[in-house]
């Protein structure tokens, strides 16, 4: 986890089984520095695994398996676009018109 704080990626992908860490762990810590709080989220998940995509409600996606390259690609994009539109939003309110 101290990668992310040194160089945060764009986005993360995570499985809802990681055993080496949860999703809602991984989720927690990461909401809750102002450096990685804005970092999406994707979860991978099989379907029984609905109780986790719950517990983890703070994620900002979620990827049912099996699902297709193609979808997986969408979705990340999908969220780097609104990530770059949110960016932009923040900046011309710090820095005004």
């Amino acid at each position: 986890m101290a990668r992310i704080v040194i160089a945060p990626p764009r986005i993360i992908l995570t499985d809802a089984r990681l055993p080496s860490l949860p999703p809602r762990r991984l989720v927690q810590w990461l909401r809750h520095s102002e450096w990685t709080r804005h970092i999406p989220v994707i979860l991978m998940a099989h379907h029984a695994d609905a109780e986790l995509v719950v517990d983890s409600s703070r994620t900002t996606g979620v990827l049912f398996k099996p699902f297709s390259l193609d979808t997986m690609l969408n979705e990340v994009r999908r969220l780097l676009r609104i990530d770059i539109a949110e960016r932009s939003l923040s900046d011309k309110v710090h820095t005004g018109p």
